[in-house]
């Protein structure tokens, strides 16, 4: 019994074990039913939240009927459904669409049974043989149908046998026949119980074993068809399977007609082959397999081959031509030209219509995506990336994080290397402090010139055009020896006239001009008087100092200068695009060319030509990287893009304000930080060179807490330096925090941190937004904790100095005994000079100390306070409104007139000439002044301009102050000081004194004494010889007939030659007053007018001496003509006649001295007379005067002789032939005169009386 138990339970131990595994796979196939049906309704219930893409060819719905693509269907169909095409080529480029299409056509047409091939290739190191991609289109084929399909092809598939229980079960019974047909004794000892057989229990083993028989042979003869033979013999046969053939295809060409013959498949689609090297030659195998297949007996339907394959696949004209019967191109449906409206589409809903990301980064980016898988990837990323990092950082920057997947798609190993800082990437921003080095020093350059520029400037000591040409013009005179005149193409101009800025211009673009002096014409370069006046300067280059002078130059290039300098501070913390925005093209063009030479060291392999080549080759394969960069898609913050947040040490504020930072993106100087040291220990040092740092919380822990700190004091430093870029930000953090400290109380260690910045109190004193009162409290705090040097390294373009001088309140501001040594050393140190101050009782002490240490300003309200305060009334006799260095000199501030001597030129122009009233200076302080050399030339004319006061005597002044005393009409009208001026300027009148002598209170001064009155021994350089030459220059000088008139009086010489009078117009006048000789050569040389008037005058000199003159007969004619005394003119006649001075060809002189004969002023007769006038060419009518005159002086026979000079008719009377003539009183007369002579008898009037008739007869 116990037995009977054991084995009892034994067997129900074993029906637990069989029956817990049934049931275990009964629940385990339940499971896999109920997941393979949950599968399907997730499939079909399958949300997108995030609006991503496959990248599998496929077309929207809508765009399905679209026409381009019925077009290339419905090509495709004819292709299909033509018997003679059985290749069809679908060519195109990548990215072009060719799946979509097939895809497509698969859709729409189901009534074809379809089979893909795809085959894929994405590594160039992955070189597949020609074997290797055989092998793959075999696998594809015979693997696409089921195996049941395809129960006889020698492939064997590993296959999951749903009957697999059921077999067992079989097998068990199977062998349970066996032993029960032929091994009884085994079978009793596994039979359970014991009871008699049944009939059909028999039977169902017989069956059972032979049905296993059955399926075991049939399963070996299928085993034996896949053999081949490939070896025979006459002792065995040898059976190996089809392994060594060289071509797949051609290897299993059975297979593979077996494969359609069982499918009925009838379009195959191949994708993709084209990448390989070898797919030439496996395009023609498939071609030679597709003939076999169309021409096989066994295959009913027509096969055909579609192939998507790129355009450039057979490189000849007509290969492609020949191996396919049909090709369908396909355009583009994305490409480089409408990329962008495939991103627009997919992104402007959600993110270009939100702001995230803009249409500018997709017409940027787009042309360099060509292809749709890429462009789908680049957008599906975005989406995915943006969905995380917006979350933790909301102010996420939507183009910089879509820029950076596209690098990432692009470039991948560049983005690889990015994130492990290396690559090109990397080095482009890595060397944006050399490309920073490079824009400032060109910019440093462009200071030196203008600070070059303001040099030349306080060069030029002239502060007018007029100044400038007056000392051009004073050394022209000096070349010239004092010429008169000057000549300029075809003008003629005096030195007056070269004033005029016009004439002055035209000579300096004319280059020369010529003057001529003593008869000879010189010419004067205008290049050598600029090399004479200064030869370091040209004259358009001091005239262009002065017009910048005029027009503040100086202080607009101080304003571009600290605009330059602002821009330098700007760029040390910019980003590289802000400095790319600085740079031209070609500074770009080259700094890309650094990254990438030393990104990549085999650039610079080989030539010079072929490095070019790698140079151009790394601009065209990085274009899309650099378009990002330049284009600020992509900046030096792009770590923010590719890292998760995890809250730990600081707070999600806190990381808030901490990613704006990053970004340098806007912040407020007030943002609340609630773990600052967090914070800025989180931070890296090159943060703390942005704008957005700028935070009052930060600066107050770094302020408090960087003393014993190298990282906390090089952050400072960092952030101090941010803030002395100069924006408009910076400073009005500045200014914030000034008024915010007062508050923490950090206002002092603030100031004197920033003080090491050289430009800080240069940028308070120039920024309006410091108002007064604040930059007053700063420059007070810069006094009390800097040293010396410290200010005066703060003292840029004495900025320091230049406030100081004008803040009048400092001394009452900082008022403290126990620093009154410090701060003068401090005020000493950078020469201070305070324009005014405020005087207080307490002060008294101080503002003298000011005093004798000059630390003011020489002014009109110092001078005044000083003399106030500190002299004592009783020196104080004058005014100081009107003789202000008068008073000054008799005052006993001893300090402030050695500090205004030293300094008289600045006094000069500060004081005295800026006294409106200032015009009463004694005279003797006047000619200190103007003697004084360190006042400049053009103070010192001003001051004679201003000053009411006369010269007494020209000498005592230095010379080249003259013109302007003259100018000014402060010398004394005295002949002396004109002849020294005259003496000075190489014995020429110019115009100086010409304007000085038409002066009427001038010449009416000077025409009470002659030229050389008053001239003592010590006026040993005004020779006789000057006054002489003086007197010449005086008369042919450009004076006013006026002043001529009344000077002529002063004149101390009698010319005796009239030639050295150029002005030939004064001559009558000089005659007038007796100061020209009577003597041959003047008489000779004198116009007739001139002659009358001289003998006229000098008729006494002229009886004396005539007989001892030597004149042409036309002086002689004038004298005759002269109103002189009749015997004057009678003993003349004498003289003349008697020496025979004269003769018949002198018709004029005749003429006259007949005319004196008529008016019977003299009568004298001559013999020589008559027969010169007889001779003469005479009228008729003055010859017969002249004969009717003397008639009783004539005596027959010459009478003869003068009727034959006469001439007809008169010669006629001595042939005694009748004549007829005028009627005149003279004619009748000498008519009648002949008759008395005998020369005719009758003489009668004819003609109404109007002829006169005479004839021998009677």
């Amino acid at each position: 019994m116990k037995k009977l138990l054991n084995e009892i339970r034994e067997r129900y131990l074993e029906f637990k074990i069989l029956s817990t595994e049934f049931y275990l796979n009964l629940l385990s196939g339940a499971i896999l039913f109920l997941g393979r049906k949950k599968m399907k309704l997730l499939v079909k219930n399958n949300d997108n939240p995030n609006n991503l893409e496959d990248l599998t060819p496929y077309i929207l719905k809508d765009e399905e009927s679209n026409y381009n693509l019925q077009t290339y269907l419905n090509s495709l169909k004819w292709g299909v459904l033509n018997n003679n095409v059985r290749n069809i080529a679908i060519s195109g480029s990548f990215g072009t669409g060719k799946s979509t299409i097939l895809n497509l056509f698969k859709k729409n047409n189901p009534e074809f049974k379809i089979l893909d091939i795809n085959l894929g290739k994405f590594e160039e190191k992955n070189k597949q043989t020609e074997v290797d991609i055989e092998t793959s289109i075999v696998q594809q084929i015979l693997y696409y149908e089921k195996k049941k399909n395809l129960k006889d092809s020698r492939f064997e598939r590993i296959t999951f046998d749903r009957f697999i229980f059921i077999k067992v079960v079989f097998f068990i019974i199977w062998a349970l026949s066996i032993l029960y047909l032929f091994f009884d004794k085994i079978y009793q000892k596994l039979y359970l119980i014991n009871r008699e057989e049944s009939f059909y229990y028999v039977y169902l083993m017989k069956f059972s074993f032979l049905l296993g028989v059955f399926f075991i042979l049939k399963k070996i003869f299928k085993q034996l068809f896949k053999l081949k033979v490939n070896k025979v013999s006459f002792s065995d046969a040898e059976f190996v399977p089809k392994d060594n053939d060289i071509s797949i295809i051609n290897k299993h060409v059975d297979e593979l007609i077996y494969f359609f013959e069982k499918t009925r498949t009838q379009i195959v689609f191949i994708e993709d082959i084209d990448r390989f090297e070898d797919a030439v030659e496996v395009f023609i195998k498939l071609r030679e397999l597709n003939i076999i297949i169309n021409n096989s007996k066994d295959i009913v339907q027509k096969v055909t081959f579609i192939y998507a394959v790129k355009d450039e696949l057979f490189s000849k004209n007509n290969e492609k031509t020949k191996f396919f019967d049909l090709i369908i191109p396909v355009i583009p449906v994305v490409d480089y030209s409408n990329s962008n409206t495939q991103f627009i589409k997919r992104l402007k809903d959600d993110f270009i219509n939100e702001d995230i990301i803009s249409e500018d980064i997709i017409n940027d980016i787009s042309p360099y995506v060509n292809d749709m898988r890429s462009l789908i990837n680049i957008i599906n990323e975005f989406k995915t990336y943006y969905k995380i990092k917006s979350k933790e950082n909301q102010a996420l920057n939507g183009n910089k994080l879509f820029s950076l997947i596209v690098i990432k798609n692009m470039y991948p190993i560049e983005f690889k290397s990015l994130q492990n800082k290396e690559g090109i990437i990397y080095k482009i921003f890595e060397l944006k402090s050399i490309f920073y080095s490079d824009i400032v020093k060109q910019i440093k350059k462009d200071i030196e010139l203008l600070e070059e520029d303001n040099s030349n400037i306080e060069l030029e000591r002239q502060s007018s055009l007029i100044e400038l040409q007056m000392i051009y013009l004073s050394q022209l005179l000096l070349d010239s020896f004092g010429a008169i005149r000057y000549n300029i193409d075809e003008d003629s101009l005096q030195v007056q006239d070269l004033i005029k800025e016009e004439k002055f211009e035209q000579f300096v673009n004319k280059g020369t001009l010529s003057y001529t002096l003593g008869g000879r014409t010189t010419f004067l370069s205008f290049a050598n008087i600029e090399t004479k006046v200064n030869p370091d300067a040209g004259y358009i280059d001091r005239k262009k100092r002065i017009e910048d002078k005029l027009n503040n130059k100086k202080q607009s290039n101080n304003f571009e200068i600290r605009k330059l300098r602002k821009r330098i501070n700007k760029l040390k913390n910019s980003s590289l695009n802000q400095l790319f925005q600085k740079a031209d093209r070609k500074h770009i063009e080259e700094y890309f060319t650094k990254a990438f030479v030393d990104a990549n060291d085999k650039i610079e392999l080989g030539d010079g030509l072929s490095i070019e080549n790698n140079i151009a080759n790394e601009h065209r394969k990085y274009s899309l990287l650099k378009v990002i960069i330049t284009n600020n898609y992509l900046d030096e913050n792009y770590s923010n893009y590719i890292s998760l947040f995890y809250p730990e040490s600081i707070s999600e504020n806190d990381y808030n304000l901490k990613l704006k930072i990053i970004e340098d993106g806007e912040t407020a100087f007030n943002d609340v930080i609630n773990k600052p040291k967090n914070l800025i220990s989180e931070l890296s040092i090159a943060n703390f060179k942005k704008e957005s740092i700028l935070n009052f919380y930060i600066l107050d822990y770094l302020l408090g807490n960087f003393k014993n700190n190298e990282v906390l004091t090089h952050k400072l430093e960092e952030f101090l330096n941010t803030i002395s870029n100069t924006n408009d930000k910076s400073v009005d953090f500045i200014d914030k925090y000034i008024e915010y400290s007062e508050i923490s109380g950090y206002t002092h260690t603030f100031i004197l941190k920033i003080s090491s910045w050289e430009d800080f109190w240069y940028l308070v004193h120039n920024e309006d937004i410091f108002s007064l009162k604040k930059k007053k409290k700063i420059i007070d705090i810069l006094f009390r904790v800097n040293n010396i040097d410290e200010i005066k390294s703060l003292n840029k373009e004495n900025k320091i100095k230049e406030f100081l001088e004008d803040y009048d309140d400092f001394l009452l501001n900082n008022y403290n005994e126990n620093r009154k040594e410090e701060i003068f050393n401090k005020l000493k140190s950078l020469g201070i000079k305070f324009k005014e101050i405020k005087y207080e009782a307490s002060l008294h002490d101080w503002i003298l100390q000011v005093m004798n240490n000059n630390l003011y300003v020489i002014d009109i309200n110092n001078i005044n306070l000083f003399l106030a305060k500190y002299s004592n009334p009783d020196y104080i006799q004058y005014s100081y409104s009107t003789n202000n260095y008068t008073a000054l000199l008799n005052s006993d501030c001893i300090a402030l007139k050695e500090n205004v001597s030293d300094n008289i030129n600045y006094y000069v122009e500060n004081v005295l000439l800026k006294l409106d009233n200032n015009n009463e200076e004694e005279i003797e302080v006047v000619e200190t002044l103007l003697n004084n050399d360190e006042i400049t030339i053009s103070n010192r004319t001003a001051l004679i301009r201003k000053i009411d006061f006369t010269v007494q005597k020209i000498t005592n002044i230095d010379t080249e102050l003259w013109v302007p005393l003259f100018i000014n009409n402060r010398i004394l009208p005295h002949w002396i000081n004109i002849l020294s001026y005259y003496n000075y300027n190489n014995k020429e009148i110019d115009f100086v004194i010409e304007e000085f002598l038409n002066k009427e209170e001038n010449y009416n001064r000077l025409k009470l004494i002659c030229i050389n009155d008053s001239i003592d021994e010590n006026e040993n350089h005004l020779t006789d010889e000057l006054i002489t030459n003086f007197n010449i220059s005086l008369i042919n000088s450009e004076i006013s007939n006026d002043a001529f008139d009344e000077l002529i009086d002063s004149l101390t010489v009698n010319f005796d030659e009239t030639s050295v009078i150029e002005k030939t117009e004064r001559i009558p006048k000089l005659i007038s007053n007796g100061n020209i000789i009577l003597n041959s050569e003047n008489l000779s040389s004198l116009s007739e007018i001139e002659i009358i008037a001289i003998c006229e005058k000098k008729e006494v000199e002229l009886n004396e001496t005539y007989s001892n003159l030597e004149l042409p007969i036309d002086s002689w004619k004038a004298i005759f003509m002269a109103n002189i005394n009749p015997e004057l003119k009678l003993l003349i006649f004498d003289f003349l006649t008697d020496n025979e001075m004269y003769n018949s060809e002198d018709t004029s002189f005749l003429e006259v001295l007949i005319n004196i004969f008529k008016e019977n002023k003299f009568h004298q007769y001559s013999e020589f007379f008559v027969d010169s006038v007889m001779e003469s060419q005479l009228i008729i009518s003055d010859k017969i005067f002249l004969l009717n005159f003397e008639k009783d002086s004539i005596d027959t026979l010459q009478f003869r002789k003068y009727i034959e000079q006469l001439g007809k008719p008169f010669s006629l009377i001595l042939q005694k032939e009748k004549i007829e003539i005028d009627n005149s009183d003279e004619n009748k007369v000498f008519l009648e005169n002949l008759r008395e002579l005998g020369f005719i008898k009758r003489i009668y009037m004819k003609n109404n009386n109007s002829i006169l008739t005479a004839s021998y007869n009677d």
